[in-house]
């Protein structure tokens, strides 16, 4: 559902061929933090390098009014967090924790933490907030 309101989203930049949520990805090896980015942008990225995550995704709406849509820890203690706060135009707080799958999935394991959703607008960077709420797991506005 985060597909239907932030997407379609055209390219996944923090993916592997069995986690991609696009036709087009970034793998590990392709290091998205050195490529351009571009169009309607899915990212969750490694949790143990959030910042430079955020600051390319931050330059990458600046320089190219990319949008990107970001699933990162619920982590208010961050400098990160801060950051996203300024420039996001959307925020949700996800009620629950979050399963993810992929080669590095733990059966029967949910996030050790909570988990948020940003969504920056590349056209819209920073003016305004247009949402600030509460998402339910299946990624429905509450």
């Amino acid at each position: 559902r985060l597909n239907d309101r932030y997407g379609p989203f055209n390219l996944d930049v923090a993916a592997s061929s069995e986690n991609a949520k696009c036709d087009l990805y970034y793998t590990k090896q392709a290091n998205a933090l050195e490529q351009n980015w571009y169009g309607d942008v899915w990212c969750n990225p490694p949790y143990h390098s959030i910042d430079a995550w955020v600051a390319k995704a931050i330059v990458e709406c600046m320089e190219n009014e990319t949008t990107v849509t970001m699933l990162l820890p619920n982590r208010t203690d961050r400098p990160w967090f801060a950051k996203l706060w300024a420039y996001s135009s959307e925020m949700h707080f996800i009620q629950g924790r979050l399963n993810f799958s992929g080669p590095h999935e733990v059966k029967n394991s949910n996030s050790p933490q909570g988990s948020i959703v940003f969504h920056l607008d590349g056209s819209n960077l920073g003016y305004s907030k247009t949402h600030i709420g509460f998402m339910n797991k299946q990624g429905d506005v509450l």
